[in-house]
């Protein structure tokens, strides 16, 4: 027990003798945490800047596909419109000239009006029942409670009617009505003509290539009025859009970024663009979702953090280490001057003279010379010298000439055996004073 509670002892007093050296050199151990402070700022202050500018770079990017985009849909809705748009002229020119003996029943049967694209052709007399029709048309429905057929026989704008998106009472599916006003050869009401038109004939390239799963599109009339829209490739029900508010873009040029649940019905965030289209009062609008958009930054944002973090953990475990090694080194150090600091007051106070003499050598690692690296009080004054004169000279300095070189080979033989002493008497060449001279050489680890 006693010997356990030495040990404890002496374990104590030198992890106190170690805790002082290290508190005299804090700043040696603690330059570390300091040093890796900076390089994590610059580490993490380098990879926010990558961050903002892929992020930017990203927010651009996106922002001309959706004018991209934008412009591409206005051209291809131009187009389809335009085609739209002539064909009813063609059917209303040959009703009106066959003076309504017109039958779409029979154009049907001959393989015409059969696209896919096309739900419907019916053509609604003055007194809104249906005359001619591409489907077999229920006895006694009427139309006269639609909007388009009370707009027509209202006004006589002579121009293509786009409606909004509804289920069709012949066809039973979603559709965007087409209608043009019909007139007598005096110029009164005679009728509508209705083309249903498939809600996915209107969807940007089919499929809905390029907008991803939640990319929006829709057309828009400039009454402000939503006429047909999609996420993705498929277009939503009639009366449930997920444009929940049209955003007024007429005239604005470049993108906007809307958000939340007062534009959009699962409101996420979206890029939007819009291009009028050319000829006919629509406008296009495109807004890709950040949420797919987004993901290739997102995806390298959440690399470079983890990149960032074990750089960072790295980084840790390289402070962690140089702090240790500073504290042994520290330590080390101190242990020596306590070494150091007794050897002097052991020599200094004694008659005998000490010596540390370190190698020189030359570029082949030959021994040439030996510099005094420490020595004593009492080893200067056998020199005649004060201690400060004495340290740093060299042997041939101290003894030019051949009794130089004769101690370089001696001191040369102690360092090769290790350990050497013998007695010698002073020559008039010895700078030291005295009769007999007891000379014990031990090597150190680059000298004697």
């Amino acid at each position: 027990m006693v010997r356990l509670l030495k040990i404890v002892y002496f374990w104590y007093l030198q992890e106190r003798r170690n805790h002082h050296f290290v508190k005299e050199n804090w700043r040696h151990v603690f330059v570390w945490p300091f040093v890796g402070a900076v390089l994590a700022t610059i580490l993490w202050g380098a990879a926010l800047s990558k961050f903002e500018s892929e992020k930017k770079d990203t927010q651009t990017r996106i922002a001309h596909e959706a004018v991209g985009l934008s412009n591409a849909y206005a051209k291809q809705m131009s187009g389809s419109i335009e085609k739209m748009d002539e064909l009813s002229r063609y059917v209303k020119h040959d009703w009106e000239a066959s003076g309504g003996k017109l039958k779409f029943e029979d154009l049907a049967a001959k393989g015409l009006f059969t696209s896919a694209d096309f739900a419907s052709f019916v053509v609604i007399g003055p007194d809104g029942t249906a005359l001619t029709s591409t489907l077999p048309i229920p006895k006694g429905m009427s139309f006269r409670d639609r909007a388009y057929f009370d707009y027509h026989s209202r006004f006589t704008d002579q121009s293509l009617r786009i409606g909004t998106t509804l289920v069709g009472r012949l066809s039973g599916k979603r559709s965007l009505l087409l209608t043009r006003r019909l007139g007598n050869p005096d110029g009164s009401f005679a009728g509508v003509l209705v083309v249903a038109i498939a809600s996915d004939f209107f969807s940007p390239f089919s499929d809905g290539t390029g907008f991803g799963e939640s990319g929006l599109f829709a057309l828009i009339g400039d009454d402000n009025v939503l006429r047909v829209s999609a996420v993705g490739s498929v277009v939503d029900a009639p009366g449930q859009f997920i444009l929940r508010k049209i955003p007024d873009l007429r005239g604005r040029e470049g993108t906007t970024r809307l958000f939340g649940k007062e534009w959009f019905a699962d409101g996420k965030p979206r890029i939007v663009a819009s291009t009028a289209l050319n000829d006919y009062p629509f406008r296009a609008l495109v807004a890709l979702s950040e949420e797919n958009t987004m993901q290739p930054f997102r995806e390298m944002r959440a690399a470079y953090y983890r990149a960032g973090w074990m750089g960072s953990v790295i980084l840790l475990f390289f402070v962690l280490v140089a702090m240790y090694l500073s504290a042994r080194l520290v330590i080390r150090r101190g242990e020596e001057d306590e070494l150091r600091l007794a050897y002097r007051t052991a020599t200094d106070g004694g008659r005998d003279g000490f010596f540390l003499w370190q190698i020189v050598r030359d570029r082949n690692g030959i021994i040439v010379d030996f510099y005094m690296a420490d020595c004593n009080e009492r080893g200067a004054e056998l020199y005649g010298m004060t201690r400060n004169q004495l340290i740093g000279a060299r042997l041939h300095r101290l003894y030019p000439g051949g009794y130089g070189e004769q101690l370089v080979q001696a001191y040369r033989g102690g360092y090769d055996a290790g350990i050497y002493e013998d007695d010698i008497e002073p020559t008039p060449e010895s700078r030291i004073e005295g009769k007999w001279l007891h000379r014990k050489m031990v090597r150190t680890r680059e000298g004697v």
